[in-house]
């Protein structure tokens, strides 16, 4: 692989926490009936040993070892809880989560051994703590952070002996200010009374302590990181001058909040967060990535959530100048038409950029087929697939699974169709798909699906094709001249 792509094709999407006894489960939240979702978010990202450790909320870990590629490597506990952190101090990794206790092993993937609560300095139970983080420092201390919306995000200095033992009273570093506009809750920022700051996360860098946060809320298309900062990891805080530095709004990856900032090859800094899908439940959610910096006035920076091909991490030395691989999306929008379509959900919806619709075909279908009319040639070389659960239930035993389908492209009108991409024999369950191919000259694509989990239907709500136009100088060139080296 030369490029990733988000949101991040994580395989065996775990269960929703709120599809586990949806029976009692009448929140006003939940949108459509009671249907099943997948979810992950709120990841804790730890680079080791040349690969990453992504631990997210939902089903827990994930190692990538060439930055665009996952697995999956259940451990125990696979699910404590929402918002696991992960640190490694003094030779071992503590886990932790939500209300959960405290974990330790002597590897990433474990085996961890469970440690107990935390417990104040007087003895006591730490309660009602929520998106916890922990941050071994240099000096060889250890510090919790952890809040929810009201008070504010916490703080507190823990024995690097007994990591479950606070030795400093719990401290509120930062409150909610409504004076902040991406504090301020909703699609427009408009509510100056409801606010969730939340997911705290401490970065340190050239001495400085930069302790990120979420807000408004992770159902917003608003939700976004910002960060404080100081010269100590207890503060005193302040706002850095430039907020949020991670912000999108619109496309099809955005709202990108609660995450983290991790340190990775050569040094560069990459931000992993959570980005919205919002459909079934406002938790149905999944996880990008991309590079942030620290600026020339020392704030953290970034070029917000991207959607399109990006460098590796390692392959840029200078992120702030653009991470974009220069290929384009071709399908978006494109004249399409499908072997048949179910009531309300047209083929034009998996090429219309959002992740809130999608293309189903009619009950009976036998193989359903996508065919887009490019309308130019395009030399092509890389592709995005989203699926999406119909008809999942846990509890009867309808599971998510591998959807196996082939990509072509042609030439002309009726082919002959080249495949591009041969997914046809897969055994990987892969909610979201990205992969790099030989690159080809297309004027006309073809996705065929060849089958699916029994008791699902086939639902694609994204095929996103990404090129460069033959007509461009480059590929000009390189027709004259050849492939340059």
């Amino acid at each position: 692989m030369k490029t990733y792509c988000n949101p991040l094709p994580l395989p065996d999407y775990p269960r929703g926490m709120s599809t586990y006894g949806k029976e009692q489960d009448t929140s006003w939240w939940r949108r459509s009936g009671r249907r099943d979702f997948r979810e992950t978010a709120d990841p804790s990202v730890l680079y080791h040993d040349g690969a990453w450790y992504l631990y997210p909320s939902c089903g827990i870990a994930y190692v990538s070892t060439d930055f665009a590629t996952w697995t999956h490597h259940p451990i125990e506990p696979r699910n404590p809880g929402y918002a696991p952190t992960i640190a490694k101090h003094r030779g071992a990794f503590l886990l932790t989560a939500c209300n959960s206790p405290l974990w330790r092993a002597p590897h990433p993937l474990g085996p961890f051994e469970r440690l107990g609560g935390f417990r104040k300095p007087d003895g006591s139970r730490l309660e009602g703590w929520l998106d916890p983080m922990i941050f071994p420092d240099e000096d060889g201390r250890l510090y919790l952070y952890w809040g929810i919306s009201a008070p504010g995000i916490f703080g507190a200095e823990l024995d690097p002996e007994d990591p479950t033992q606070l030795i400093t009273e719990p401290k509120i570093l930062f409150s909610h200010d409504p004076a902040h506009p991406w504090e301020r809750s909703g699609d427009w920022n408009e509510d100056w009374d409801m606010n969730f700051n939340e997911g705290a996360w401490m970065f340190k860098r050239g001495g400085v302590y930069y302790l990120t946060y979420a807000g408004p809320g992770t159902q917003w298309t608003t939700y976004c990181m910002a960060a404080y900062v100081s010269d100590g990891p207890l503060g005193p805080f302040l706002p850095q001058r430039k907020n949020p530095f991670l912000a999108t709004r619109h496309g099809l990856v955005n709202a990108p909040g609660h995450g983290c900032v991790v340190e990775g090859p050569g040094g560069s800094l990459w931000a992993f967060y959570t980005c919205l899908v919002n459909v079934n439940h406002m938790f149905e959610r999944r996880i990008g990535m991309d590079p942030v910096w620290i600026d020339q006035d020392g704030d953290l920076a970034s070029h917000g959530a991207s959607e399109l091909p990006g460098l590796l991490p390692g392959a840029n030395a200078e992120p702030w100048k653009g991470n974009h691989a220069g290929l384009l999306p071709v399908t978006i929008n494109r004249n399409c038409r499908a072997s048949s379509e179910a009531p309300g959900r047209d083929a034009f919806y998996a090429l219309d950029n959002s992740m809130r619709t999608w293309w189903q075909p009619a009950e009976g279908d036998p193989e359903p087929c996508l065919e887009i009319n490019l309308q130019r040639n395009f030399s092509v070389s890389c592709a995005r697939i989203i699926w999406t659960d119909e008809g999942l239930d846990y509890d009867r035993g309808v599971l998510p699974g591998p959807v196996r389908y082939v990509l072509e492209a042609a030439l002309a009108e009726g082919g002959p169709w080249t495949p591009l991409c041969d997914r046809s024999a897969s055994q990987q369950d892969m909610l979201i798909d990205y992969v790099e191919f030989a690159p080809a000259t297309a004027r006309r694509l073809r996705l065929r699906i060849l089958g699916w989990p029994a008791g699902l239907r086939p639902a694609l709500v994204s095929l996103t094709v990404f090129g460069i136009s033959t007509a461009h100088p480059a590929m000009r060139r390189e027709a004259q001249t050849g492939p340059s080296t």
